[in-house]
């Protein structure tokens, strides 16, 4: 009996990065798969983000809404309801993915059993990694910080900062994916969660579970992981491929002014530590305390070093 053909689709969020989406779309149609629709899902965007997705429709499948609500847990929500696909990937507007990437996350699905969710190397330019505020610590030369970040990696990550897919107990998430280095991987390997710009799930596991919690506000970080844990929670394994590659060209324009706000960052990360994950023993509660107070520390001495202009 022949095998029904597995149908994905790339969902795309963006708002005002246009130049950012032409390379992140060319990059889709250099893919060695072609059975894959791309739903683009635009926040209003004021730039010529529209322009851009007309000049690849020759190329590529696409659907194109314009949803301004300034949500994005509603933006993923509403991404794999309207997906067309059995597979829902979804990756950021500044992403170039690798010409196999399709390809590969099929084949995780076919080849592994029980899998509900696939990611992979996310890697992040060098040159890039200070325009995200956790890479400064893997990238500081600065006397004083270069302590202050071992600290930081042996309190708060277990001392093993490139670690990839795990969530410490402190509430801090390994950022190994980012690095060149998780290429290297031999064969996937099981993980706690997806990479929120390289996440691909089944349809029919986010219907299971009930989709994305929208109680995450803003910019909603976490909302990804809170889905990637729910799945885990469910039965499911996920996994990082090293064959599932992409680059994330890590852009500081349009919703980036969306993610300046401590606050919202804090209340979403609290959400999904207290309702999804909390400390199982009582180390763990000392470093999630520890580390609440230092990332809210982090927050204000950065706002005090704005304001000083």
């Amino acid at each position: 009996m022949a095998t029904r053909t597995q149908t994905l689709t790339v969902v795309i969020a963006t708002y005002t990065r246009a130049l950012s989406l032409k390379h992140c779309l060319h990059s889709l149609t250099h893919q060695s798969d072609r059975i894959f629709d791309v739903l683009i899902i635009d926040g209003g965007s004021t730039d010529e983000t529209k322009h851009v997705v007309h000049t690849f429709r020759k190329k590529l499948t696409i659907t194109f809404i314009v949803d301004t609500t300034p949500l994005l847990s509603h933006i993923r929500d509403m991404g794999w309801m309207q997906a067309k696909g059995d597979i829902v990937a979804s990756i950021d507007d500044d992403v170039v993915v690798d010409s196999g990437w399709v390809a590969h996350i099929k084949k995780g699905f076919r080849d592994f059993r029980g899998v509900g969710g696939i990611t992979g190397p996310t890697v992040v330019p060098e040159p890039l990694l200070i325009q995200r505020d956790v890479f400064f610590f893997h990238t500081t030369q600065h006397w004083f910080w270069k302590r202050v970040a071992s600290l930081y990696f042996f309190l708060f990550m277990n001392g093993a900062r490139f670690e990839i897919g795990n969530i410490y107990h402190s509430g801090a998430w390994s950022p190994g994916s980012n690095f060149p280095q998780s290429k290297l991987i031999k064969k996937p390997i099981a993980v706690d969660y997806l990479e929120a710009c390289n996440f691909a799930v089944r349809k029919n596991v986010i219907r299971h579970i009930g989709g994305y919690d929208l109680g995450y506000t803003k910019t909603s970080e976490w909302c990804e992981v809170d889905l990637a844990f729910r799945i885990r929670k469910a039965g499911y394994t996920l996994l990082f491929d090293p064959s599932v590659s992409v680059e994330h060209h890590v852009s500081i324009g349009g919703v980036f002014d969306r993610r300046t706000f401590p606050l919202h960052r804090l209340t979403n990360f609290l959400r999904f530590y207290v309702k999804t994950y909390y400390p199982k023993s009582f180390i763990g509660w000392i470093q999630f305390g520890l580390y609440v107070l230092f990332i809210s520390g982090y927050y204000v001495a950065r706002m005090l070093k704005k304001a000083r202009g």
